[in-house]
């Protein structure tokens, strides 16, 4: 039977080499795992907030496991995350009374969703969009109005990824 380890942000997974950092801190900090030929190589706290990603690696949430053989299993989580950007602070965040979130950058050149529900866990999740006009955004805003959700101005989120609503 496969010992769970807990959710991890991960780069490069489609190999059976990569590193893994804990989405959830524990004792102050985050776990990291670096993982080569299918096992775990080195385990250590870690203090940095976010891994170091390189554009050109794939990026995703995963838990990740370990079979009785030792070798790491890798099963996503369900939702397709992009890698942690920076905001500005002060930006629109639409809450609804059951702890969901959602936010959808203004700017067209960089249209970055950050959302958080049941699904993620009610982890802030950051969601680059290739294609969604002003008008699509807009359409979203309303209906997620008329779903229940509230806009609050001034949100920002700190270097941890955690949103703040003032």
């Amino acid at each position: 039977m496969a010992r769970k380890l807990a959710h991890f942000e991960v780069v490069n997974t489609a190999s059976n080499s990569f590193t893994a950092l804990s989405l959830d801190k524990y004792a102050g900090g985050r776990i990291k795992i670096v993982v080569a030929n299918g096992k775990v190589v080195n385990i250590s706290q870690e203090g940095s907030a976010r891994l170091a990603i390189k554009a050109d690696l794939e990026y995703g949430h995963v838990e990740l496991s370990i079979a009785d053989n030792g070798i790491v299993q890798v099963q996503p989580l369900p939702y397709r995350p992009t890698p942690y950007t920076q905001l500005k602070a002060n930006f629109d965040m639409w809450v609804h009374p059951d702890g969901k979130y959602w936010s959808c950058n203004a700017s067209l050149e960089d249209r970055t969703v950050i959302y958080a529900n049941a699904q993620t866990y009610h982890r802030v999740v950051h969601q680059k969009l290739k294609s969604f006009s002003d008008a699509q955004r807009e359409q979203v805003i309303r209906r997620k109005e008329a779903d229940g959700y509230v806009k609050r101005s001034n949100a920002s989120l700190n270097d941890s990824g955690q949103i703040h609503i003032p």
